[in-house]
């Protein structure tokens, strides 16, 4: 959602600038990677012995072609240059007939369509070795050519066994057992930070947060007499118009459920006669790092109640904790997070921000309620943390952000966009303008389920057989037949030009054949009695993937049965 493909878009309008990217977040955390999932077994990255052989064809639509000596018989200089350049290793001079260049290489083949009257080349790419290379690769074909307009798709296919640079790829292809999980320990050794100083600094910072200009703040510290960070921090600030503070009751401490109820319905006065007092609700609860256990849930029961919390506080509002544990104080986050359960339904979200800095990690918590910008705000927060505690070396991070539950909104009428809504003349003058110059069908061949667990003993000649005999049944003519054995790896590659087209067979070297079907016309007869044939004569193989596409201009992907009417 957030890349922008350039596409009308009537569901979700403009995802990509900075006011919008955040707007469809609801909830994001940074997760830390458990010890327990950091003791993976990682193999040795010694040579394995080659037990699979894939390769990758890339189909390339170049138009618009500007080189005009890539246009003819130029273009096999061309391509072996591109590949040479691009460290391949050319086996034999490309050869050009019947409008198709085409080069063998120990890691694979290149084979290029030349149509000069459309200034297109069709580029067949396809790699069994240092198949990595394969997006330089084809950068550097289209950019020797000269196009400026280039359509393309990957193909999976066959291998090659024996491939000279197995050792390399097995390195750097397909997924690896790798730790890509951060398994340091979560601690920052450098810097310094005062947690007072710091606290003091997040009071002042969340003030933004509450979207007021004359903000009433409550203020829980510790015990009377001890210092209070978060209440020194705010007195004076030009943007706090009533300042409350709420000392730990006497006696708190021991235990005593009495002590606690006495306390609660104290505080709650307090609190009331506040509002009363200065006729202004809270618009920012803040709980200072020395407040204690208790003090939090006394709060935390005052605002379990509705009724209370509209008597106390703004609809919109901010609940906030500085913690200087973060193993030894969770409950200050299951304070915050109670009070973002009690508020419900969005918009509430809960933020953690964790600052570190000399071994020692602090967190301040932050409620926003009735915001739909909290996301914004959050992400605001910590930058400005991150500035004004730059010069202390700390590290600040937002980890969590947790919303609270959607809203449900009865009798809800879906909007439905009609496909004549959007803009579809771009799409029907591509379609218009596709130019279908041939049809191309990918087979895959593989051994027969029951011959599974039997080693099939083929060969070029054979493979060169079945091949024959296929194209007998067609009456393929071709011009000019190319093998190529040895170089490449255990297997081979057959080439067959004619002036209907072409096709070209590469056999993996153990029992996986692929078969590279071109023809400039269209004949769904022709193809399937090639394939059967070869099928019916091998008695060995089945087709396991096909994949058949028109090829040629105007961004084609229509066969001419599609786009020519009906007469």
């Amino acid at each position: 959602l957030t890349y922008d493909h350039g596409i009308e878009n009537f569901l979700y309008k403009d995802m990509h600038s900075p006011g919008t990217r955040l707007d469809l977040m609801h909830d994001f955390r940074r997760n830390l990677a458990p010890k327990q999932k950091c003791n993976l077994d990682i193999p040795s990255e010694d040579y394995l012995p080659q037990h699979r052989a894939a390769g990758i064809l890339e189909i390339v639509e170049a138009e618009h072609v500007t080189n005009v000596a890539a246009l003819g018989d130029g273009i096999g200089t061309i391509i072996r240059g591109v590949a040479e350049t691009e460290g391949f290793t050319v086996i034999e001079e490309p050869f050009f007939n019947q409008e198709l260049g085409f080069m063998i290489m120990k890691e694979g083949y290149i084979a290029a369509r030349v149509y000069p009257d459309h200034s297109y080349i069709g580029f067949d790419i396809n790699l069994w070795g240092y198949t990595y290379k394969i997006k330089s690769l084809k950068s550097a074909l289209v950019k020797a050519v000269g196009s400026s307009d280039v359509s393309s798709y990957k193909v999976v296919v066959g291998g090659m066994f024996g491939s000279n640079t197995w050792n390399k790829d097995q390195k750097l292809i397909g997924p690896k057992m790798k730790q890509l999980r951060n398994c340091q320990e979560d601690v920052v050794l450098e810097g310094t930070l005062d947690p007072e100083a710091a606290s003091g600094i997040a009071a002042e910072e969340v003030l933004p947060l509450t979207l007021a200009k004359d903000i009433t703040v409550a203020v829980v510290c510790g015990e009377e007499g001890r210092t209070c960070p978060v209440l020194n921090a705010l007195s004076g600030n030009r943007n706090v118009r009533n300042l409350i503070h709420v000392f730990e009751c006497p006696g708190l401490g021991d235990g005593d459920a009495k002590d606690a109820y006495t306390c609660e319905a104290w505080t709650l006065d307090y609190l009331a006669e506040s509002v009363r007092k200065h006729s202004a609700k809270f618009n920012l609860v803040l709980l200072d790092g020395t407040a204690s256990y208790k003090m939090h849930q006394i709060l935390s029961s005052i605002l379990d109640r509705e009724n209370i919390r509209h008597e106390l506080l703004e609809s919109h509002n901010i609940v906030a904790t500085w913690s200087q544990d973060l193993e030894g104080e969770t409950w200050r986050r299951e304070f915050l997070d109670r009070y973002r359960k009690q508020v419900h339904h969005d918009p509430v979200s809960r933020a953690e921000i964790v600052l570190q800095a000399g071994g020692k990690s602090f967190e301040f918590g932050v409620v926003s309620t009735k915001n739909k910008e909290a996301n914004y705000a959050f992400e605001e927060l910590e930058n400005n943390l991150r500035t004004r505690l730059s010069i202390t070396g700390c590290r600040i991070e937002l980890r969590k952000v947790h919303g609270g539950l959607f809203n449900y909104i009865q009798d809800f009428k879906t909007k439905e966009f009609r496909h004549d809504d959007y803009d579809s003349s771009p799409g029907r003058a591509q379609f218009l303008s596709q130019m279908p110059l041939g049809s191309q069908n990918i087979f895959q061949l593989v051994k027969l389920e029951k011959l599974e667990r039997i080693q099939l003993e083929l060969s070029l000649p054979k493979i060169l057989q079945y091949f024959e005999k296929a194209s007998e049944a067609i009456s393929f003519d071709f011009s000019t037949l190319k093998q190529y054995s040895g170089d490449v790896g255990d297997g081979a590659v057959i080439v067959a030009v004619g002036s209907v087209g072409s096709i070209i067979i590469s056999w993996d070297g153990r029992d996986h054949v692929d078969i590279n079907y071109f023809m400039f016309e269209e004949s769904s007869e022709k193809k399937s009695k090639f394939i059967n044939s070869f099928l019916m004569y091998a008695k060995i193989f089945q087709v396991s993937l096909r994949d058949d596409q028109p090829r040629g201009t105007g961004h084609v992907v229509n066969f001419i049965d599609d786009i020519q009417k009906p007469s």
